[in-house]
């Protein structure tokens, strides 16, 4: 897996995002992480990059997932992970009180 670099069209104090892909050819590769500040690329989507720079092109198939949503939450964090894992979605940790949530579009949870 490798680093690629989104490009941010909100003002959010920086510029990119870096999400993880897994490699499918020497330019494209499958996000394999939650993107968080970004709604036009999810999770499981295949992407195009720019091998030299690492930044991400164009979006090549939608993965099927819908995008990240930021959850505040209280108390501990694998408890609410796996209560919304029971739930159909995937979770990752933002920071403390901060997490990512996104699910299938078929899912009928």
């Amino acid at each position: 897996m490798i680093k690629v670099s989104i490009l941010l069209n909100k003002k959010c104090g920086f510029n990119y995002e870096g999400v993880w892909v897994k490699e499918l050819s020497d330019n494209t590769g499958e996000i394999n992480n939650l993107p968080f500040f970004n709604s036009e690329y999810k999770f499981r989507d295949i992407v195009e990059f720019d091998p030299e720079t690492g930044k991400v092109v164009k979006l090549i198939r939608d993965g099927g997932y819908t995008p990240t949503k930021l959850l505040k939450y209280n108390g501990d964090y694998q408890r609410e992970r796996a209560k919304w894992e029971a739930k159909g979605y995937e979770v990752e940790g933002f920071q403390q009180g901060l997490m990512g949530v996104t699910r299938r579009l078929d899912s009928k949870k």
